[in-house]
């Protein structure tokens, strides 16, 4: 169970840092006209569906933050094509995620994938067609046949029912108890509210565990880290409300961080992680990470 929740903690942590911080590139217009690969394709909602009267379906399809498109499908319609420029200077997966669902039940994020050669879609990044720097300068066609899913709902509140004076950033996790498929999204409680509401869509036939991580940066210590429940919720089959996450109480422990007596300062940094682990506990981790310091202090947020 110990090494379970550690490899949980890893995915956490990875996906925290992939939604929290943006990669910082070149403008498009930088880079020399072969970095890029043309790519191109169709839309499609799922067999059956078109978008609701007075609605538009709109989603991204993305590679890194200068790659990117949105995409919109109108009302009564059931599919559109798009195009981009796709940098693959650092090999990147194609993404798409959708903005707004039109109320539709739609598989909320995946990556566009080829198997046996026919276009598909994964919702494992590493399963995820990559895109390298010897495709550039060619043309390529990615198709989206959008699937349905399962959505699930509810209410994210402060503890004791207090009010916020800052905006809390979350970052949502819903991890498939079958296959580890993590599905990632954003949430904040705005300041001065006591709770907001969340919706989501993943992929049915299984049950998910659901966490969250404070983004990285958020200076409320009054807030544990991060958060994760062994009980899964099952999605199998329908929809599920009331799925309600009540954050948990943190405490603020600091302290400084130092290498063993007569061991010479390096001249490299060093990179380290601290974890904290409830005894005795199933649901909440914390962990603080910190670089380039020798002797260093440091704060984690513990339950």
């Amino acid at each position: 169970m110990k090494q379970k929740r550690r490899q949980w903690l890893a995915r956490l942590i990875a996906f925290a840092m992939l939604i929290t911080l943006i990669p910082v590139f070149p403008a498009a217009s930088s880079f020399a006209a072969d970095a890029f690969t043309k790519v191109s394709g169709n839309i499609q909602l799922p067999s059956g569906l078109t978008v609701p009267e007075g609605k538009t379906f709109v989603m991204s399809i993305h590679g890194y933050d200068n790659s990117k498109t949105t995409v919109s499908i109108a009302s009564g319609q059931h599919s559109a094509s798009y195009a981009l420029d796709l940098e693959v200077s650092y090999s990147p997966k194609l993404r798409y995620k959708i903005l707004d669902d039109a109320g539709l039940n739609i598989v909320a994020a995946g990556y566009y994938a080829e198997e046996s050669g026919s276009p598909s879609i994964t919702y494992n990044y590493n399963k995820g067609l990559t895109y390298t720097p010897e495709m550039a300068g060619s043309t390529k066609t990615a198709d989206f046949n959008l699937q349905s899913g399962v959505r699930v709902s509810g209410q994210i509140s402060r503890p004791n029912g207090a009010s916020t004076t800052l905006s809390v950033p979350l970052n949502m996790g819903l991890t498939d108890a079958n296959t580890n498929n993590n599905f990632g999204f954003p949430v904040t409680l705005p300041s001065g509210s006591t709770q907001t509401a969340y919706s989501y869509v993943v992929t049915s036939g299984s049950a998910y565990h659901i966490s969250y991580a404070l983004a990285q940066g958020y200076s409320g210590y009054d807030l544990t880290t991060n958060y994760y429940d062994e009980q899964p919720i099952d999605l199998s089959t329908a929809d599920l409300d009331n799925v309600n996450i009540t954050l948990q109480q943190g405490y603020h422990v600091s302290g400084i961080l130092m290498l063993p007596e007569n061991v010479p300062t390096p001249s490299d940094s060093i990179s380290f992680q601290v974890m904290a682990e409830e005894v005795g506990g199933l649901h909440r981790y914390y962990s603080a990470q910190f670089s380039k310091m020798t002797n260093a202090y440091g704060s984690m947020q513990q339950g």
